[in-house]
Protein backbone atom coordinates (compact mmCIF):
# COMPACT_ATOMS: atom_id res chain seq x y z
CA UNK A 1 0.00 0.00 0.00
CA UNK A 2 2.84 2.14 1.07
CA UNK A 3 4.54 1.60 -2.36
CA UNK A 4 1.19 2.12 -3.73
CA UNK A 5 0.92 5.70 -2.63
CA UNK A 6 4.54 6.66 -3.46
CA UNK A 7 3.86 5.71 -7.17
CA UNK A 8 0.78 8.01 -7.41
CA UNK A 9 2.34 10.80 -6.00
CA UNK A 10 5.37 10.73 -8.74
CA UNK A 11 3.07 10.45 -11.18
CA UNK A 12 1.40 13.28 -9.96
CA UNK A 13 4.77 15.47 -9.88
CA UNK A 14 5.69 14.25 -13.18
CA UNK A 15 2.14 15.54 -15.10
CA UNK A 16 2.03 18.78 -12.95
CA UNK A 17 6.13 19.56 -14.53
CA UNK A 18 4.60 18.85 -17.92
CA UNK A 19 1.63 20.46 -17.89
CA UNK A 20 3.80 23.35 -16.44
CA UNK A 21 6.26 22.97 -19.89
CA UNK A 22 3.33 22.39 -21.97
CA UNK A 23 2.20 25.66 -24.50
CA UNK A 24 -1.01 25.51 -26.38
CA UNK A 25 -0.25 25.93 -30.25
CA UNK A 26 -0.99 29.31 -31.57
CA UNK A 27 -2.75 29.65 -35.12
CA UNK A 28 -0.43 31.50 -37.81
CA UNK A 29 -1.50 33.11 -41.32
CA UNK A 30 0.91 35.04 -43.35
CA UNK A 31 3.29 37.03 -41.49
CA UNK A 32 5.54 40.26 -44.11
CA UNK A 33 8.65 39.22 -43.66
CA UNK A 34 10.71 42.40 -43.17
CA UNK A 35 13.76 41.03 -44.40
CA UNK A 36 12.44 40.77 -48.08
CA UNK A 37 13.44 44.37 -49.38
CA UNK A 38 10.18 46.41 -51.01
CA UNK A 39 12.07 48.06 -54.05
CA UNK A 40 13.74 46.95 -57.14
CA UNK A 41 17.25 47.11 -58.22
CA UNK A 42 18.20 49.60 -61.00
CA UNK A 43 21.36 49.48 -60.83
CA UNK A 44 23.55 49.54 -63.90
CA UNK A 45 23.26 50.58 -67.60
CA UNK A 46 19.83 51.77 -69.47
CA UNK A 47 18.42 53.00 -72.33
CA UNK A 48 15.80 53.70 -74.69
CA UNK A 49 13.13 56.10 -76.40
CA UNK A 50 11.28 58.89 -76.26
CA UNK A 51 8.41 61.67 -77.43
CA UNK A 52 7.18 64.41 -75.69
CA UNK A 53 5.34 67.76 -76.09
CA UNK A 54 7.63 70.99 -75.76
CA UNK A 55 6.41 74.62 -74.91
CA UNK A 56 8.88 77.54 -75.68
CA UNK A 57 9.02 80.78 -74.85
CA UNK A 58 11.19 83.69 -76.50
CA UNK A 59 12.08 86.77 -75.10
CA UNK A 60 13.50 89.29 -78.29
CA UNK A 61 13.30 92.29 -76.39
CA UNK A 62 17.09 92.75 -76.40
CA UNK A 63 17.33 91.21 -80.05
CA UNK A 64 15.73 94.53 -81.54
CA UNK A 65 17.06 96.59 -78.69
CA UNK A 66 20.47 96.03 -80.07
CA UNK A 67 20.02 96.25 -83.83
CA UNK A 68 17.51 99.64 -83.52
CA UNK A 69 20.51 101.06 -81.35
CA UNK A 70 23.32 100.64 -83.55
CA UNK A 71 21.25 102.05 -86.85
CA UNK A 72 20.43 105.20 -84.17
CA UNK A 73 23.95 105.01 -83.08
CA UNK A 74 25.66 108.49 -81.91
CA UNK A 75 21.99 110.36 -82.38
CA UNK A 76 20.37 112.04 -80.27
CA UNK A 77 17.08 110.40 -80.58
CA UNK A 78 18.98 107.67 -79.10
CA UNK A 79 20.96 109.47 -76.95
CA UNK A 80 17.95 111.78 -75.07
CA UNK A 81 14.81 109.00 -75.72
CA UNK A 82 16.31 105.33 -76.13
CA UNK A 83 14.71 104.34 -79.07
CA UNK A 84 16.24 101.21 -78.66
CA UNK A 85 14.04 99.88 -75.87
CA UNK A 86 11.10 100.77 -77.34
CA UNK A 87 10.20 97.32 -78.05
CA UNK A 88 10.40 94.33 -77.01
CA UNK A 89 8.97 91.47 -78.86
CA UNK A 90 8.06 88.16 -77.43
CA UNK A 91 6.59 84.98 -78.38
CA UNK A 92 5.68 81.39 -77.84
CA UNK A 93 5.88 78.36 -80.22
CA UNK A 94 5.14 74.29 -79.25
CA UNK A 95 6.54 71.22 -80.96
CA UNK A 96 6.78 67.51 -80.61
CA UNK A 97 10.00 66.51 -79.80
CA UNK A 98 11.89 62.79 -79.94
CA UNK A 99 14.92 61.20 -79.30
CA UNK A 100 16.85 58.83 -77.20
CA UNK A 101 17.99 58.08 -73.97
CA UNK A 102 21.12 56.93 -71.56
CA UNK A 103 22.51 56.80 -68.75
CA UNK A 104 24.11 54.55 -65.82
CA UNK A 105 22.75 54.17 -62.19
CA UNK A 106 24.48 53.22 -58.96
CA UNK A 107 22.36 52.13 -56.14
CA UNK A 108 22.29 51.87 -52.55
CA UNK A 109 19.62 49.69 -50.51
CA UNK A 110 16.65 52.01 -52.14
CA UNK A 111 18.51 55.21 -52.69
CA UNK A 112 19.32 55.26 -56.39
CA UNK A 113 21.74 57.96 -58.34
CA UNK A 114 22.93 57.94 -61.21
CA UNK A 115 23.95 60.26 -64.27
CA UNK A 116 21.48 60.72 -67.16
CA UNK A 117 21.90 61.77 -70.98
CA UNK A 118 18.64 62.82 -73.08
CA UNK A 119 18.66 64.19 -76.89
CA UNK A 120 15.71 65.40 -78.47
CA UNK A 121 15.16 66.58 -82.37
CA UNK A 122 12.54 69.11 -83.16
CA UNK A 123 10.95 71.63 -84.56
CA UNK A 124 9.80 74.48 -82.61
CA UNK A 125 8.62 77.88 -83.96
CA UNK A 126 8.88 80.98 -81.60
CA UNK A 127 8.44 84.05 -83.08
CA UNK A 128 6.95 88.15 -82.47
CA UNK A 129 6.57 91.62 -83.55
CA UNK A 130 6.39 94.74 -81.37
CA UNK A 131 6.08 98.25 -82.84
CA UNK A 132 5.81 101.86 -81.06
CA UNK A 133 5.56 105.52 -82.61
CA UNK A 134 5.63 108.53 -80.63
CA UNK A 135 6.50 112.36 -81.55
CA UNK A 136 9.63 113.54 -79.51
CA UNK A 137 11.21 117.28 -79.32
CA UNK A 138 14.89 116.85 -78.41
CA UNK A 139 16.69 119.60 -75.95
CA UNK A 140 17.64 121.44 -79.39
CA UNK A 141 14.48 122.02 -80.33
CA UNK A 142 14.01 119.93 -83.62
CA UNK A 143 10.40 117.92 -83.43
CA UNK A 144 10.63 114.42 -84.72
CA UNK A 145 8.10 111.74 -85.20
CA UNK A 146 10.12 108.56 -84.24
CA UNK A 147 8.35 104.93 -85.61
CA UNK A 148 10.17 102.07 -84.63
CA UNK A 149 9.20 98.09 -85.30
CA UNK A 150 10.97 94.89 -84.69
CA UNK A 151 10.79 91.26 -86.29
CA UNK A 152 11.71 88.22 -84.48
CA UNK A 153 11.98 84.26 -85.11
CA UNK A 154 13.98 81.39 -83.54
CA UNK A 155 13.67 77.70 -84.43
CA UNK A 156 14.80 75.10 -82.16
CA UNK A 157 16.35 71.89 -83.98
CA UNK A 158 17.81 70.50 -81.41
CA UNK A 159 18.40 69.66 -77.75
CA UNK A 160 20.64 68.07 -75.18
CA UNK A 161 20.32 67.32 -71.61
CA UNK A 162 23.71 66.03 -69.29
CA UNK A 163 21.76 65.64 -65.72
CA UNK A 164 22.69 64.41 -62.17
CA UNK A 165 19.82 62.15 -61.45
CA UNK A 166 18.52 61.03 -57.99
CA UNK A 167 15.68 58.90 -56.58
CA UNK A 168 14.17 56.56 -54.48
CA UNK A 169 13.00 53.28 -55.23
CA UNK A 170 9.44 51.80 -53.92
CA UNK A 171 8.64 48.83 -55.16
CA UNK A 172 8.67 48.63 -59.23
CA UNK A 173 8.29 52.65 -59.22
CA UNK A 174 11.56 55.21 -59.41
CA UNK A 175 10.34 58.37 -58.82
CA UNK A 176 13.56 61.05 -59.28
CA UNK A 177 14.64 64.14 -59.69
CA UNK A 178 16.79 65.86 -62.32
CA UNK A 179 19.48 68.71 -62.30
CA UNK A 180 22.45 69.26 -65.10
CA UNK A 181 23.27 71.50 -67.99
CA UNK A 182 21.82 71.68 -71.37
CA UNK A 183 22.69 72.76 -74.80
CA UNK A 184 20.36 73.34 -77.81
CA UNK A 185 20.91 74.38 -81.60
CA UNK A 186 18.86 76.73 -83.04
CA UNK A 187 18.00 78.70 -86.52
CA UNK A 188 17.25 82.66 -85.85
CA UNK A 189 16.03 85.49 -87.99
CA UNK A 190 16.25 89.34 -86.34
CA UNK A 191 14.38 92.47 -88.48
CA UNK A 192 14.29 96.07 -87.09
CA UNK A 193 13.35 99.18 -88.93
CA UNK A 194 13.35 102.91 -87.50
CA UNK A 195 11.50 105.18 -88.83
CA UNK A 196 12.03 109.23 -88.74
CA UNK A 197 10.08 112.06 -89.81
CA UNK A 198 11.97 115.87 -88.71
CA UNK A 199 9.45 118.65 -88.62
CA UNK A 200 6.83 116.49 -89.49
CA UNK A 201 4.29 120.16 -89.13
CA UNK A 202 6.27 121.67 -91.91
CA UNK A 203 8.87 120.38 -94.74
CA UNK A 204 9.12 116.89 -93.56
CA UNK A 205 12.47 115.11 -93.90
CA UNK A 206 11.81 111.47 -93.88
CA UNK A 207 14.45 108.65 -93.04
CA UNK A 208 14.20 105.14 -92.64
CA UNK A 209 16.51 102.55 -92.75
CA UNK A 210 15.81 98.30 -91.58
CA UNK A 211 18.32 95.45 -91.30
CA UNK A 212 17.56 91.72 -91.92
CA UNK A 213 20.33 88.98 -89.62
CA UNK A 214 20.01 85.40 -89.44
CA UNK A 215 21.84 82.95 -87.93
CA UNK A 216 21.93 79.12 -88.75
CA UNK A 217 23.05 76.23 -85.89
CA UNK A 218 23.89 79.00 -83.50
CA UNK A 219 23.74 77.38 -80.04
CA UNK A 220 22.77 78.03 -76.67
CA UNK A 221 24.07 76.93 -73.24
CA UNK A 222 21.93 76.62 -69.92
CA UNK A 223 20.52 74.72 -67.11
CA UNK A 224 18.28 71.68 -66.89
CA UNK A 225 15.38 70.64 -64.10
CA UNK A 226 13.08 68.28 -63.82
CA UNK A 227 10.88 65.32 -62.22
CA UNK A 228 9.68 61.92 -62.96
CA UNK A 229 9.17 58.13 -62.57
CA UNK A 230 10.10 55.26 -64.07
CA UNK A 231 8.10 52.42 -63.73
CA UNK A 232 9.16 48.53 -64.21
CA UNK A 233 6.88 46.58 -66.08
CA UNK A 234 8.90 43.21 -66.55
CA UNK A 235 12.62 42.99 -65.01
CA UNK A 236 14.48 44.17 -67.86
CA UNK A 237 11.89 47.00 -69.30
CA UNK A 238 10.41 50.10 -67.74
CA UNK A 239 8.73 53.06 -68.75
CA UNK A 240 8.94 56.88 -68.38
CA UNK A 241 7.41 60.02 -67.63
CA UNK A 242 8.77 63.19 -66.77
CA UNK A 243 8.66 67.13 -67.09
CA UNK A 244 12.13 69.17 -67.86
CA UNK A 245 12.16 72.91 -68.04
CA UNK A 246 15.39 74.57 -69.74
CA UNK A 247 16.59 77.72 -69.68
CA UNK A 248 19.01 78.90 -71.71
CA UNK A 249 21.12 81.78 -72.02
CA UNK A 250 21.27 84.73 -74.40
CA UNK A 251 21.83 83.94 -77.91
CA UNK A 252 21.61 86.54 -80.65
CA UNK A 253 20.28 88.95 -77.82
CA UNK A 254 17.50 86.40 -77.65
CA UNK A 255 16.49 84.24 -73.89
CA UNK A 256 14.63 81.25 -74.61
CA UNK A 257 13.29 78.81 -72.33
CA UNK A 258 11.58 75.88 -72.76
CA UNK A 259 8.83 73.32 -70.75
CA UNK A 260 9.10 69.93 -72.13
CA UNK A 261 6.37 66.81 -70.87
CA UNK A 262 7.36 63.06 -72.41
CA UNK A 263 6.80 59.79 -72.35
CA UNK A 264 9.51 57.01 -73.16
CA UNK A 265 10.53 52.71 -72.97
CA UNK A 266 13.70 51.74 -72.15
CA UNK A 267 15.86 49.05 -71.15
CA UNK A 268 17.84 48.03 -68.42
CA UNK A 269 21.09 46.21 -68.32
Amino acid sequence: MRWAVVGLAMLGMASAASAADYRPPVLRGSQWDSTVPNYRDWSGFYVGGHIGYSSATADFGEGGSSIIADILRLSVLETEFSVSQWVSPGGHGNGTPFGLFFGYNWQSEDAVFGVDFIYSHSSILAGGTDSLARNVTTSGGDNYDVFVSATMGSKITDMLSIRGRGGVSYGPFLPYATLGVAVARLDVVRTATVTTVEDPGGVPIVASESRDESRKGAFGYGLSAGLGFDWEVFPQLFLRAEYEYLALAAVEDIKISIHTARAGVGVKF
